[in-house]
């Protein structure tokens, strides 16, 4: 487990392509996480460290991708008819009461044999438990390393998945951090207490077990130490993140401007704009949300708050703030909130933002 910004998602991919360069077999190398932008970023970090070629003997694959390709459908004919799986409802039908017993079709299949998504990871277990080991079998003859990214998006069933492989002779390696816990791959009841950001609770009990062994690395290279420390005020816990950062710019730090100055703040030092989702009103300018941003870097960050967040600038702890914490540490260099009126903060001081030849007014986070 690691900090925001110290190289996870780089590190696998440079750990993967080493393996690859030494492997004396055959076999390849998987590499998975829970999104689409997730693999596409495993994709341009491989690419940029082999001289711009992604190998045909590294997978990526979605977490979906991973268990409908490599644990449903070669042994679908443990449950159903062979060449029957199509592929997942993603609708809310798996919300509903489920009525069926597990190793039952009804259970895990809508009336189309597409997958029902809460299910799915249950399934892949399922068929594991009663394959008399082949599927475990199949992945250890085609991969010698297994690698997850985003760990901590993984939940219920996924969790027993994981234990599965740990308990095979194939190499994997799980990075990820718990603070930015925003995702779920499905909604269940089964590993609850350690889904999410109790995530480190079920990797200790397999360090336990004596199936893996946790590293932590709580250093991010990404920031400086104004926006890690504002960071660490958005989610403070007990594994509250350092700077490895020296780099400085001209505008450097965790800032408030009043809406009337974002025109002049954005056309000089164009930010990448943020907000918590859809409802945020920021007119006609491209932005993010906050979940989308995940997994991303830029150079300049500008959010217009919800009411959580602007509550949080007067001193109003946020009751959920994985969401924030990730918004807060996507910048390099500089974070700016938009504010209506000055914060009931003693954490901010009144400061001048030099834009070319003009000024403008506003707030920097003072570190405690």
């Amino acid at each position: 487990m690691s900090a925001v910004g110290s190289g996870k998602t780089w590190g696998i991919c440079n750990e993967a392509l080493t393996n690859l360069s030494n492997a004396t077999d055959h076999k390849k190398i998987l590499m998975t996480t829970f999104t689409i932008k997730g693999i596409e970023t495993i994709a341009s970090y491989i690419c940029e460290q082999n001289l711009g070629v992604l190998s045909n003997s590294i997978i990526l694959r979605s977490w979906f991708q991973f268990l409908l390709v490599e644990l449903i459908k070669p042994y679908q004919s443990f449950i159903v008819d062979i060449n029957t799986v199509k592929s997942f409802d993603f609708s809310d039908k798996g919300k509903k009461v489920n009525f069926g017993k597990i190793g039952e079709k009804r259970r895990y299949f809508n009336p189309d044999m597409y997958i029902m998504k809460d299910y799915a990871s249950e399934l892949a277990m399922y068929l594991i438990e009663h394959s008399n080991g082949e599927v475990v079998n199949r992945l250890e003859g085609m991969y010698s390393h297994i690698y997850i990214d985003e760990v901590q998006d993984m939940a219920g069933y996924d969790l027993k998945i994981m234990k599965a492989l740990f308990h095979s002779s194939i190499s994997v390696v799980c990075v990820g951090d718990n603070k930015q816990a925003t995702y779920a791959t499905h909604n269940t009841r089964t590993n609850k207490k350690y889904s999410g950001k109790k995530l480190w609770d079920f990797c200790a009990e397999v360090e336990k077990s004596n199936l893996a062994k946790i590293e932590e690395s709580m250093v991010s290279r990404r920031f400086g130490s104004n926006i890690c420390a504002f960071a660490n005020r958005v989610y403070p816990n007990s594994k509250n993140i350092k700077t490895g950062m020296t780099e400085r710019t001209e505008h450097d730090g965790v800032f408030l401007i009043d809406r009337s100055d974002i025109q002049k703040y954005c056309s000089y030092f164009t930010p990448t704009i943020l907000k918590y989702d859809k409802r945020t009103d920021v007119g006609d300018v491209i932005s993010l949300n906050f979940g989308q941003c995940k997994g991303m870097t830029f150079d300049r960050v500008l959010i217009y708050p919800n009411k959580p967040l602007i509550d949080f600038l007067s001193d109003v702890p946020l009751n959920n703030p994985e969401k924030y914490y990730v918004a807060v540490t996507r910048p390099r260099y500089s974070l700016v909130i938009v504010i209506d009126k000055p914060p009931k903060s003693s954490t901010f001081e009144t400061v001048t933002i030099n834009i070319g030849n003009a000024i403008i007014n506003g707030y920097r986070f003072v570190e405690q």
